[in-house]
């Protein structure tokens, strides 16, 4: 991979609470308000950071923002990719200490 084909990719767990800030370099976009997208569909209002109070499977996907006053928007910002996996906790120890020999190995 080169530098620009890397994306940021975030891992967060089901029921975890995150918020997405947008920072925005240009100057005259810095105070500016902030426009949500996901999956490249907009999301609706504006606000300077993006809430997910209870994630779900369904909030996985690829975020980015733009700014704006009443005259002009920035262009959209870098993809940040955001993952919400299962938490998987085992209960049987014996499962756990052979998971641990394979690794190991």
């Amino acid at each position: 991979l080169q530098a620009e084909d890397i994306l940021f990719i975030n891992i967060i767990y089901i029921g975890e609470k995150v918020t997405l800030k947008c920072e925005i370099q240009d100057g005259r976009f810095r105070y500016g308000t902030k426009q949500w997208r996901k999956n490249n569909l907009n999301k609706p209002g504006w606000s300077q950071e993006y809430m997910i109070t209870t994630a779900t499977e369904f909030d996985s996907g690829d975020y980015s923002c733009r700014a704006g006053d009443r005259f002009f928007l920035s262009v959209w910002s870098d993809v940040f990719t955001l993952v919400v996996c299962k938490l998987v906790i085992f209960h049987n120890m014996k499962v756990m200490f052979i998971l641990l020999l394979i690794a190991f190995v």
